[in-house]
């Protein structure tokens, strides 16, 4: 047997079936795991002869086998190691697996698996269907009544009765009795079956809050009713999910998760408003697999910038202290772009800092500085965790008819490691990037489309369109100006990767008539960059350094005339 798993999905199979590991038996195999190869990934099992819980885990199968391993000492292990890791399984020479996860190494010594009690297959048709919502609430208003005292066993567990297109439950420990009848979703001859009371709280924590259907398998001949919830494994990013609706998220009022029919899975937004949802597939990339891909977009948008622009295009700059008129003649307006976020992380630096979390605090300390400014507005392409494709951020700053555009990264370097250094500042450039690393930089960002969800296709025709706008504007030459005066104050802050301003072809950089640049703050590969990049005083030197170059850069570029929010009342 050999094989590799994720870290998260064994470790959540092993907190499953360790339920039913026996703890006071004289049979030491009961205290393990069975581990066996199955359907392309690992079965897990454990039984205590009453209980028997069966859990699939993804994985990759290079030989098939079997063995089993101490259940406890098999999930302290898995859950001391890193979540995301690969964990390699294999079995060795008398019962010996083998266990590796990056660095780390193991040997558990195991009992054959021959010894290992057979556990009833879900290879009998089944009896019946109950819906998991209902046989939920039948459990919950039976089982508790069940007796605790091995006096009389019988007691201690539910009975079944199955009746033409019913089944009642019943519970009583001498004093009490709790009696339900349900419906079944197909008719079965009368039979009954008493079902132990531990077994079925165990049943009772993985029923999903739904109307999908749990199979029951009276396999009297063996004495055993096996209780068979087929269908794709939720695992924890799915369940997740539901934690991940805000309160105050605009559309979404709640997100349930759940089993549907045998290999669906069904996720059911509600929502708090109309939406125009968009659906699409997308192929696997680097540790991505395949996805499916929601978005979900207002039917009717509420953008406050645009708001403006829809009632008069009038603003009123805010008159500087003491001045009895406005400072300037009209509002200057910066889209601030925090790089990647949601399921795109961006750049991962060695103590487990996320660029996409790093960038936005940067860029909501350069809005909070430019909005303090009497002759300018600020907004934010993301503000929360949530991935935007590249072609909507630019779209954000052509709807505001924005003055600048100033997307925010912290850089990674591939060759240097973390020896790489400094901060850089790029435009685009029609032509060949102007260095290896800015090459690379740019296929990376751009990438990042394939991880988030954006339409390619589309964005490729755009992409066309916009670079052959800029090829008659002087839209780069401005963008060069912009990122000489910030990469000027950046060195004031950090040591400079590049003493000038370099160019590559950026994709989120291709607004026509609006000079754009690319900040890399920092090299969040370089753990001494990192630890500086998560501190608070920093960030904030940072966004002042890239709000002094565009205050430099107005000084010497006003805002043209022809915005919409250029306009006094």
């Amino acid at each position: 047997m050999k094989l590799s798993v994720m870290q998260e999905n064994l470790a959540r199979g092993l907190s499953v079936v360790s339920r039913a590991v026996s703890t006071r038996s004289t049979l030491p195999v009961l205290a393990n795991v069975l581990l066996k190869t199955e359907d392309a990934g690992l079965k897990l099992t454990a039984t205590n002869l009453e209980i028997g819980i069966t859990y699939w885990v993804p994985g990759k199968i290079e030989t098939d086998g079997s063995t089993t391993v101490p259940a406890k000492l098999l999930t302290d292990l898995v859950n001391s190691l890193q979540g995301g890791d690969r964990v390699d399984l294999e079995l060795g020479p008398n019962e010996t697996i083998h266990l590796r996860c990056g660095r780390f190494e193991s040997h558990l010594k195991g009992i054959d698996a021959d010894e290992f009690p057979a556990i009833q297959t879900t290879g009998e048709r089944p009896t019946t269907r109950i819906a998991q919502n209902v046989l939920r609430q039948a459990l919950e208003q039976t089982a508790f009544a069940a007796a605790t005292d091995e006096a009389r066993p019988i007691l201690t567990g539910v009975l079944w009765r199955f009746e033409g297109d019913s089944v009642t439950l019943a519970a009583a420990d001498n004093y009490r009795i709790a009696v339900k009848t349900i419906p079944v979703l197909d008719a079965v001859t009368d039979t009954s079956v008493v079902i132990p009371a531990r077994a079925l709280t165990e049943l009772m924590r993985v029923l999903a809050d739904s109307d999908d259907p749990v199979e029951v398998v009276l396999a009297q001949a063996r004495n055993q009713v096996l209780f068979h919830l087929e269908g794709v494994d939720l695992g924890p990013a799915l369940e997740e999910l539901q934690s991940k609706v805000s309160a105050d998220d605009p559309y979404i009022q709640s997100l349930r998760v759940a089993r549907n029919r045998p290999d669906v899975v069904r996720v059911v937004l509600d929502l708090k408003a109309e939406v125009k949802p968009q659906v699409f597939a997308l192929k696997p990339i680097a540790e991505y697999g395949d996805r499916l891909v929601l978005d979900v977009y207002p039917a009717h948008p509420k953008d406050p910038l645009l708001a403006l622009i829809e009632s008069d295009g009038k603003v009123v700059p805010r008159r500087a202290a003491g001045a009895s008129e406005p400072a300037v003649a009209r509002l200057a307006t910066i889209v601030i772009d925090p790089g990647h976020g949601g399921e795109d992380p961006g750049a991962k630096g060695r103590h487990g800092t996320y660029e996409k979390n790093v960038t936005l605090m940067i860029g909501r300390r350069l809005k909070k500085l430019i909005d303090a400014e009497p002759d300018m507005r600020a907004m934010l392409t993301r503000n929360g965790d949530y991935y935007l494709p590249l072609a909507a951020r630019v779209e954000k700053a052509q709807q505001v008819h924005a003055d600048l555009f100033v997307s925010i990264h912290a850089d990674s370097a591939r060759i240097m490691g973390r020896h790489a250094s400094g901060s850089s500042v790029y435009a685009l450039s029609q032509r060949r990037a102007t260095s290896e690393t800015a090459r690379w930089l740019a296929k990376s960002e751009n990438d990042s489309d394939l991880i988030g969800g954006a339409n390619l296709g589309s964005k490729d025709t755009y992409l066309r369109k916009t670079l052959l706008d800029l090829s008659q504007t002087g839209t780069i030459d401005y963008s060069l100006q912009l990122g000489s005066s910030v990469l000027s104050e950046l060195g004031r802050v950090n040591p400079l990767h590049r003493g000038h301003v370099e160019q590559a072809s950026f994709a989120v950089l291709t607004a026509p008539n609006i000079p754009s640049i690319l900040v890399e703050t920092a090299f969040i590969s370089n753990p001494k960059e990192e630890r500086r990049l998560n501190n608070g005083a920093y960030q904030e030197k940072i966004a002042r350094a890239i709000f002094d170059g565009i205050k430099d850069y107005f000084a010497k570029h006003p805002p043209r005339p022809q915005s919409p929010l250029a306009s006094l009342r």
